[in-house]
């Protein structure tokens, strides 16, 4: 009964093709669909962040009027894709929310999109075009990989496990942040997890070093 956890880079904007072909995959190994999918995420701040996407993506166009369609759509889509990326896929499946109940201010959420898009600028110099796949490869160095909170780790771990222990499973997925997933930290929610005989099965969708 494995956890199929999800190693992201929160800034990716190709991560959302990605992990929903590894979803897809998953889906044709097995009979049925996962028990949960468990998020990174609150969901009045998911909703919150999806409500930013239409207005990010009018920052990227003014800023890049050429861009084509589909490379906007890609954008648009990457913010805060983690939390709906698994709709493409499994359209009635559990949701866990790994950070319900953590609060956030609205202004918060609308300068996490702008230093998205001021993010974005830092690469224009040496992609002028602003192709996701290169911006893809340039974001990798904003990941982090060795910067979390080991309380929110825990917590994840913890969710995970009372859900788990609630209701029998066959399978199930986890997409969070790259250093969550990670088994370089003993405290990180991958190693809980496994501590506590869960499988966890890892896919990185970036860079470690």
């Amino acid at each position: 009964m494995p956890l199929y956890i999800a190693g992201i880079n929160h800034f990716d904007p190709m991560s959302r093709e990605h992990v929903a072909d590894w979803f897809r995959s998953l889906g044709e190994q097995h009979s049925g669909p996962p028990a949960f999918v468990a998020i990174e995420f609150d969901e009045a701040h998911f909703r919150a962040l999806t409500e930013q996407r239409p207005r990010y993506r009018e920052w990227i166009q003014a800023r890049w009027p050429e861009m084509p369609l589909a490379d906007l759509d890609r954008f648009e889509q990457s913010l805060g894709y983690e939390g709906d990326t698994h709709h493409e896929c499994f359209t009635d499946t559990e949701t866990i929310w790994l950070d319900s109940g953590r609060e956030f201010q609205q202004t918060t959420i609308e300068t996490h999109t702008f230093q998205r898009l001021l993010c974005l600028q830092l690469f224009e110099k040496n992609n002028s075009l602003m192709l996701p796949g290169v911006v893809s490869e340039q974001v990798q160095a904003y990941m982090r990989a060795n910067v979390f909170s080991p309380d929110r780790s825990r917590l994840f771990a913890d969710r995970i496990l009372q859900r788990i222990q609630s209701d029998p499973w066959q399978w199930a997925i986890a997409i969070t942040g790259a250093s969550h997933a990670s088994d370089r930290f003993d405290n990180s929610m991958r190693s809980l997890l496994e501590r506590a005989g869960v499988t966890c099965d890892v896919r990185y969708f970036c860079r470690l070093d």
